[in-house]
């Protein structure tokens, strides 16, 4: 029973983050101070500046599939939108 309770709560889980991650939006962006290009959540972006967590590479890929900006401790960064 412990067995069927847990997978069901496993499959209720991702369930819930692919139905999350598909609802988002994304962007592509170019921050214009180190010309580099990379995908962003839409709600990252205010105007001509992109917020930025200081999470190592691992945490990032987590941060973007469901995080919102942090706007007392992440940075903003000059962008550009190239795409949505």
């Amino acid at each position: 029973m412990l067995t069927c309770v847990v997978f069901v709560c496993s499959a209720v889980l991702l369930l819930y983050f692919v139905v999350n991650a598909l609802s988002m939006s994304f962007s592509v962006v170019e921050f214009l101070d180190d010309e580099s290009v990379d995908v962003v959540p839409s709600n990252w972006l205010v105007d001509d500046f992109c917020w930025w967590p200081p999470f190592r590479p691992s945490r990032l890929m987590n941060a973007k599939k469901r995080e919102d900006p942090d706007k007392t401790t992440w940075m903003t960064n000059k962008a550009r939108t190239l795409g949505c």
